[in-house]
């Protein structure tokens, strides 16, 4: 049996609430701490408030400013059904990155920064019909990107009458799981122990230097 990492484990463990409030949608516990928080959305706020209590600063510290970077973030998609939760730019729902940084020169042009997929769009006896706005009229050059941006967005299909939820991409079921959690953090300090090791070894000091630095790593 391994020993676990218990500042790892005890990270998952916080990340676990963080999956609740975005998934569930009732519940006694989460409109306590909407009244209080409003939303999950303010966990990726990085100037959380200093009067917030301390397990809503652990929850923002450990899911956004690890070591691991915003490693929860990256962990999860979303699964679009109408599209009233999911920000249209903002959001990760149609690729690996958001379409505010796929397309940074469409989103300083839009009118829809900050709204819902439902609220940039409607539906057309069941079909589903974009209205995207922008503040002034493209160029050639700007046309083409937002050719490229219906292309990419079209390919995804919404469900009418189901709710936006999350996926969870560590997990074969989609859903959170200390386990699959555990094991995604343990393989990202795994990955970066083995970049710092081959920049040690690599570097061209003494022996007696990269002993001391192989020391250091090893605390």
């Amino acid at each position: 049996m391994g020993i676990r990492d218990i500042q790892n484990f005890n990270t998952t463990l916080l990340a676990k609430w963080k999956w609740g409030l975005g998934t569930k949608d009732n519940g006694l516990w989460k409109q306590v701490i909407e009244s209080k928080y409003e939303s999950w959305r303010n966990l990726n706020d990085p100037n959380i408030s200093r009067f917030a209590s301390r397990w809503w600063k652990d929850i923002n510290k450990v899911c956004e400013s690890t070591t691991q970077g915003p490693w929860f973030d990256k962990s999860f998609e979303w699964v679009v059904g109408e599209g009233r939760k999911v920000k249209f730019w903002e959001d990760n729902w149609a690729g690996e990155v958001t379409l505010k940084c796929r397309f940074p020169r469409l989103y300083s042009l839009s009118k829809c920064k900050d709204m819902a997929i439902r609220e940039v769009g409607h539906w057309e006896d069941n079909v589903w019909t974009w209205d995207l706005t922008w503040r002034r009229p493209r160029f050639n050059w700007e046309s083409t990107m937002e050719e490229q941006l219906l292309f990419v967005i079209n390919a995804t299909r919404f469900c009418k009458g189901y709710p936006d939820t999350w996926k969870w991409k560590e997990g074969e079921d989609g859903v959170f799981s200390i386990k699959s959690a555990y094991n995604t953090l343990q393989r990202t300090d795994e990955e970066e122990e083995n970049e710092e090791f081959k920049m040690l070894w690599s570097t061209r000091v003494t022996p007696n230097a990269q002993i001391l630095g192989w020391r250091v790593f090893l605390n």
